[in-house]
């Protein structure tokens, strides 16, 4: 990553394996200016549009993870609904 206001360059394993690694109540995941709010060198935020795309693209995927899932289990609801609907209109014929 690199800090667009005084272009250091900054990596750290912290910020790889942590973010995304963390969910909060409400689904989001961890963005990396909660572990380093501040560039570590010049002390400016917002610093890192790259490091802002990978978590966009890790909370997309989640997103559509949790999607999937819930289209899944409603699909398995319906499924039983009918199925649980046909054996008792067979049963009280």
């Amino acid at each position: 990553m690199r800090c667009l206001h005084c272009s250091a360059v900054f990596e750290s394993e912290q910020i790889r394996y942590e973010v995304g690694s963390y969910n909060y109540g409400d689904g989001t995941l961890c963005p990396p200016y909660e572990l380093f709010p501040l560039c570590p060198y010049c002390g400016s935020s917002g610093w890192c549009p790259a490091e802002d795309a990978r978590v966009s693209t890790l909370r997309a995927l989640a997103a559509r993870r949790a999607a999937r899932l819930r289209v899944v289990l409603i699909s398995i609801a319906v499924v039983v609904i009918l199925v649980l609907g046909v054996v008792a209109i067979n049963i009280l014929r």
